[in-house]
């Protein structure tokens, strides 16, 4: 079955690591946790390192990081629609992101 990939931008407290991020992907995904093939960290940006109008537009603060992760979804049974890996994509954004700013599409 051909593979869903969604990045998606997140704030996190600085002591997250890789492992935190896919316990708590697995959690808030309960049963459907299976159509996630990988949960990867492309980029961690410290606060102090981000352009200010990063910072602002995110509303991140000292001891903060914005973290890209890419998400690859890929049922063994079917193939999913847009819609549904967009939905799984917002519970993943939702259970992970810490910052005051929801940025949803």
């Amino acid at each position: 079955m051909p593979a869903a990939r969604r990045d998606i931008s997140v704030v996190l407290d600085a002591e997250h690591d890789e492992e935190t991020l896919g316990d708590r992907v697995r959690i808030a995904l309960g049963d459907d946790a299976d159509v996630v093939e990988s949960v990867e960290v492309l980029s961690r940006t410290a606060h102090e390192q981000l352009p200010e109008a990063a910072r602002s537009r995110l509303g991140t603060e000292r001891g903060q990081v914005n973290v890209l992760l890419r998400i690859i979804l890929r049922p063994i049974d079917r193939t999913l629609t847009s819609d549904e890996a967009n939905a799984i994509r917002n519970t993943i954004y939702r259970a992970v992101h810490e910052g005051p700013v929801l940025e949803l599409i």
